[in-house]
């Protein structure tokens, strides 16, 4: 590959993807029966009404086991697809170079998303008056660089892996599972959760299932996590919600389990505020892997840690409405990015394929480190480079200056009014290969690195900082 090389590229929003579905798909998870009012009508919904006491779905709900007493063992292990053997079959035979996760892919996908449709907040226009005056800008985690590892599984086949987590492991992603589990099992088995519950009665784990999704070489696995006949796409997410003082206190979430939250729209205790804050911070993340996973929407669980507080159901379309304005900007920038990001994954694998194929002195493959970085006004940058061998090329990408045509016209946004109109993005990429010891190279590097390991940082300072300045005119408990 010549050392600098600059051309055009089009990205269609016509570029096909493929969606397989598991051959086990009627063994997906269900939803409790008398949930399944959330689906058809518009929430928020809550599980006990605040002024009455009454319950609106099974008190079973209400308390939820702590991870450290929950049986993990009911839950089907976690497999990367690195080993997923039967991941690299389905690779093989539909002639795919590349296989991840939806787990190890969104970050770096997020970046792409946003680079091509310059979207870095969401749609304020539906919420109460409160929140007139509040900033709906992104937090800063949809703005963290991805962080990939590209390694030779299979001859041919190399599996993308998330390099560095954004957040350490804490309480609410284990709880994210318990919380899944209690919603997709009967009340009746409830004691079998338990970790030192019934004995011998903890049923095996239910095996997980997946749909693959295809773009041109690249093969991605999404786990389904549930199911319901009436959905128009049938399957949809579950996402946990933990309110707000305890997502911004996490370390100290036993302070925060009577919390309640006791309106629907508000400043604070309202599931407003808690929507007004997943929007900025997750629904980005939740729009790209429900559309990677053909689902239909999120469901999501608010909850306190200790106690459940209430449910809301939001369909793939609300969301594209908050961040794209409707479904067709939503679907086209999406399938536009999967097609950036394949030509990204080719050009750094056409630079290291020989040193991905051939195992070195000891037997181990090379592995790839992979940054992706979306810079606003400035462009999408990417590195690429060998991991633990510095005198080794670096791979950098720039890709900048785009155009957009609708339905062949230069237009200064995507603005498709039906399924027949095309949006094509030019753009100009940029690849060089640099030295190992290139200083100013290795300084984009390394400071593009310290944007993820001062997130988890950044966050805990700033959020202390919140509750600090609110703590004291705001009435967190009865």
């Amino acid at each position: 590959m010549p050392n600098n090389l600059i051309h055009k590229i089009k990205l269609s929003s016509k570029h096909k993807i493929s969606t397989f579905k598991p051959a086990n798909f009627d063994e997906i998870p269900k939803m409790h029966p008398d949930l399944s009012y959330i689906f058809t009508n518009r929430g928020p919904f809550f599980l006990k009404d605040a002024r009455s006491g009454i319950y609106n779905f099974n008190r079973s709900l209400q308390c939820i086991l702590h991870p450290d007493e929950f049986n993990f063992e009911t839950v089907s292990p976690f497999t990367p697809p690195s080993k997923d053997t039967l991941l690299h079959t389905e690779a093989k035979k539909r002639q795919c170079r590349f296989v991840t996760s939806t787990s190890s892919i969104t970050q770096t996908l997020m970046n792409v998303f946003t680079f091509l449709t310059g979207i870095d907040g969401v749609d304020l226009s539906t919420f109460s008056s409160h929140f007139r005056d509040e900033t709906a800008k992104f937090t800063s985690y949809c703005k963290v660089p991805g962080y990939l590892s590209m390694e030779e599984v299979h001859p041919g086949i190399c599996s993308l892996l998330i390099k560095k987590k954004i957040f350490p492991d804490n309480i609410l992603l284990r709880l994210g599972i318990v919380i899944e589990k209690m919603l997709t099992t009967k009340y009746s088995l409830f004691p079998q959760l338990k970790l030192n519950g019934m004995k011998n009665a903890a049923p095996p784990p239910a095996k997980s299932i997946y749909m693959l999704m295809k773009t041109g070489n690249l093969l991605i696995r999404s786990q389904l996590d549930a199911f319901d006949k009436r959905l128009p796409r049938k399957t949809f997410d579950i996402k946990s919600r933990a309110v707000l003082p305890i997502r911004l206190d996490v370390h100290n979430y036993q302070k925060y389990y009577h919390y309640e939250i006791l309106e629907r729209h508000g400043f604070f205790r309202s599931f407003e505020r808690e929507l007004y804050d997943m929007a900025r911070a997750s629904m980005l993340k939740n729009l790209l892997q429900i559309k990677i996973g053909d689902m239909d929407g999120i469901f999501v669980a608010y909850h306190s840690v200790k106690y459940m507080q209430g449910f809301e159901y939001i369909p793939c379309e609300a969301i594209e409405g908050y961040l794209c304005g409707s479904s067709l900007i939503g679907d086209a920038a999406f399938k536009q990015a999967m097609a950036l990001l394949e030509i990204v994954l080719n050009k750094i694998h056409g630079v290291f394929a020989y040193r991905l194929a051939t195992p070195s002195g000891n037997g181990q493959r090379a592995q790839i480190d992979i940054l992706v970085h979306n810079k606003p006004n400035h462009g999408l940058v990417v590195y690429a480079f060998e991991k633990n061998r510095p005198e080794g090329d670096v791979v950098k990408l720039f890709i900048g200056k785009k155009k957009i045509y609708v339905n062949g016209t230069v237009s200064m946004e995507m603005s498709l009014t039906n399924d027949a109109d095309e949006c094509v993005i030019e753009c100009d990429i940029e690849c060089t290969v640099h030295a190992g010891k290139d200083t100013q190279v290795r300084t984009g590097i390394d400071s593009t690195v310290s944007i993820i390991n001062s997130q988890e940082k950044t966050r805990t300072s700033s959020s202390q900082a919140y509750i600090q300045k609110f703590m004291n005119g705001t009435t967190f408990y009865k």
